[in-house]
């Protein structure tokens, strides 16, 4: 009932080609992170892109299950979700992560606050 699915990291570097009309007419690739951002880690690499996400099939679980705090949003139900990562070269679904640009990612306040609004940390992730 849980699907593990890798994800890919796209990191911060600025793609140089502009105007290389990959948006429709009318609209300014500038304002898609998936256009401005082309970049991204070797693919099937943990250590740079990290944990995936999962979809899970809730009504293939108990309810019980569902009641329980998550411990690791990553596997958040541990007994029934893969605890090795989906091999990327294998998987039938994959989930691109922008980092996007440096503003937008420290613009949220979460559990990494502190990574989120280190510059260094951001440029070292994005590389």
């Amino acid at each position: 009932p849980c699907i593990s699915i890798p994800r890919l990291l796209y990191g911060s570097r600025e793609d140089e080609t502009k105007n290389s009309n990959s948006a429709p007419e009318g609209f300014d690739e500038n304002d898609f992170v998936t256009l401005r951002y082309r970049y991204h880690a070797p693919k099937g690499e943990f250590e740079a892109s990290k944990f995936g996400k999962t979809i899970i099939d809730v009504s293939r679980v108990p309810i019980k299950a569902l009641q329980t705090k998550a411990l690791n949003i990553h596997r958040p139900l541990m007994y029934y979700c893969r605890q090795d990562p989906t091999r990327y070269s294998v998987s039938l679904f994959r989930v691109n992560h922008y980092l996007d640009s440096f503003e937008a990612y420290s613009y949220r306040n979460d559990a990494r606050s502190t990574q989120r609004h280190c510059k260094e940390c951001y440029e070292k992730k994005g590389k």
